[in-house]
């Protein structure tokens, strides 16, 4: 299956499906297991998303 009928499927089968073809979306998934498999980091980064720009910092502390 080629990339590009692969991405025609996407809308019928969800994005789970999709099938790893590429370096660079190996990559992208290498990096998201490791960041999930760091203690917290999963809940930190939902944490981030769900906090309103008004409650973030206008600027960085370090």
């Amino acid at each position: 299956m080629t990339r590009k009928n692969s991405d025609e499927l996407i809308p019928f089968l969800g994005p789970e499906h999709m099938p790893l073809n590429t370096k660079s979306d190996n990559k992208t998934t290498q990096e998201t297991l490791h960041l999930i498999s760091i203690t917290g980091m999963k809940e930190s980064i939902v944490d981030g998303l769900n906090t309103p720009l008004s409650k973030c910092a206008k600027q960085l502390k370090w």
